[in-house]
């Protein structure tokens, strides 16, 4: 899904890389990925176990990477569990960080029916459990546009991959920044 989006010369953004495994294989394709993550023993496991993109830590949102020094930017499996209050902020630092005419791709848990809404576990388990939490397609794609994003689109996993499972049932979300004028 991602290599027809990526060129040979293109700096990439890996934003939540986890353990690295999709930084290693997109980093394989271009000159350079800067992978980031919140968690330092994460990004020590993805340094030793998929070697090449550069691992930095980002523990919120301000992006520790230079204005309009990224061509394209993906993240897969995070914005579910981050709060969509925080969106905007992480959407402002995709658009300065992106130079101009770069693109992005985010993988989302959509549901305009009935989207699931977080609640934290009690005791324990709130401390360890990851958020969970589905959003509507119009609040995607009102994030991206009010960061100042174009050409948002939103794709079901099945129409791009034929996954038929839980991820399958989720979307991708595509958007560009508008080249200089």
């Amino acid at each position: 899904m991602l290599t027809p989006l990526l060129s040979p010369d293109a700096t990439v953004l890996d934003f939540g890389c986890g353990p690295g495994f999709l930084a290693r294989e997109i980093d394989a394709r271009v000159r350079e990925v800067i992978a980031l993550d919140v968690s330092r023993g994460t990004l020590a496991c993805a340094r030793a176990l998929n070697p090449g993109p550069s691992y930095v830590l980002s523990p919120g949102p301000g992006l520790p990477v230079g204005d309009g020094r990224i061509d394209f930017v993906y993240s897969v499996a995070v914005f579910q569990h981050l709060d969509p209050v925080d969106w905007p902020a992480y959407f402002r630092e995709f658009r300065r960080v992106l130079r101009p005419g770069g693109s992005g791709l985010c993988h989302f848990a959509i549901s305009d029916e009935q989207p699931a809404a977080y609640r934290k576990p009690r005791g324990l388990r709130g401390c360890y459990s990851l958020r969970f939490e589905e959003s509507t397609t119009e609040a995607v794609v009102d994030s991206l546009t009010e960061a100042g994003f174009a050409d948002v689109v939103v794709t079901a996993m099945t129409d791009v991959g034929g996954i038929d499972d839980d991820v399958g049932r989720q979307h991708m979300v595509t958007f560009r920044r508008a080249p200089a004028a």
